[in-house]
């Protein structure tokens, strides 16, 4: 290039260029070669990641990719902030360039992830997060345990809406009696028997939205898919006893299998409707052994054998002293 023409420059790239003189007479200076890096491009965001479903705090996915082809991306500059613009902890990789950002959440909602390359552009990039939480939640002295993610495949959640908290809770506590009514405590009763105690309980489970237009929630009744959970015995019925579990549900009654552990503490049952359940215990009493009366029975064994030797040989003697007063006489 020359008679003071300048190179112009536009693309983001790398250019190189070269640069001579020539004077009117015709001489031609040394040439000088520039390399020019144009970059006014803000770096590159995987656009797949931009809505994330954790459950129960997962770490999300594979992470959201970020890339820069011209000057690379400047990993000291990447920051996530949650919709309160608190920053959020990050977990950064590298490989041939691009960056891998993944991040732990609890609750959704709306996440701010920014970057820059080399250059000084600025990435900003918004992330929807869908949060699924379950959890078990017991009072009064109950012990039980359910598995979170199968608790979130039993709930159908067909129905949230991006950037929303779903928490579904697992509530039991302990009933007593008089919290009853009539219909339902005769029940129970006649299904457990009249040799039986009944330890009751509820079990019910709740799913609360929240967003950005605050917070929703409403009791589910019944699962798409049963549940296990897994319940310690409260420790006053331990012991040798047979259990049955009863629910009544929808103003059914029935019996619900239960599986009862090796060491006796704890048991496992499977439902998909959540109302008033009765553990039934019956003490199970050792039957007394029959006692056997002796009586007199025939001889056996060698007493019997010698017996049979000596009426046999008396026997044999009388004929024997018979015949010889027969030929005597």
């Amino acid at each position: 290039m020359g008679n003071g023409n300048q190179p112009s420059i536009k693309e983001d790239g790398i250019w190189h260029v070269e640069i001579w003189l020539e004077d009117e007479a015709g001489n031609i200076s040394p040439s000088v070669t520039k390399t020019i890096m144009v970059d006014s491009t803000a770096p590159n965001a995987d656009s797949r990641e931009d809505h994330l479903v954790l459950r129960n705090g997962g770490v999300s996915g594979g992470g959201i990719s970020l890339d820069d082809a011209t000057s690379g991306i400047d990993p000291a500059t990447i920051r996530i902030q949650d919709p309160g613009m608190a920053a959020v902890a990050a977990q950064i990789r590298e490989k041939d360039g691009t960056y891998t950002c993944s991040f732990q959440v609890s609750s959704g909602g709306i996440y701010q992830l920014s970057c820059k390359d080399k250059a000084g552009n600025t990435l900003q990039f918004e992330i929807t997060v869908t949060a699924l939480n379950a959890s078990v939640n017991c009072t009064g002295g109950i012990q039980a345990d359910s598995d979170r993610d199968k608790l979130l495949e039993a709930v159908d959640l067909s129905g949230y809406n991006s950037g929303e908290t779903v928490n579904l809770l697992l509530n039991l506590s302990p009933l007593q009696a008089a919290q009853l009514d009539a219909r339902q405590n005769q029940e129970f009763q006649s299904l457990a028997g009249s040799e039986a105690d009944i330890y009751y309980f509820d079990a019910s489970m709740t799913r609360s939205m929240q967003n950005h237009d605050g917070q929703t929630e409403e009791a589910i009744s019944k699962l798409d898919n049963p549940i296990r959970i897994k319940l310690a015995i409260p420790q006053e019925i331990r012991g040798n006893y047979e259990y049955h579990l009863y629910r009544e549900h929808d103003g059914q009654f029935g019996e619900l299998p239960v599986n009862l552990e090796d060491d006796r503490e704890s048991l496992t049952f499977e439902t998909d409707g959540f109302s008033i359940y009765a553990l039934c215990y019956t003490e199970v009493k050792e039957q007394a052994r029959p006692v056997v009366k002796k009586t007199d029975a025939p001889p056996t064994g060698d007493g019997a054998n010698i017996a049979l030797f000596i009426i046999c040989t008396g026997l044999m003697l009388i004929l024997i002293l018979r015949i010889s007063y027969l030929k005597n006489k």
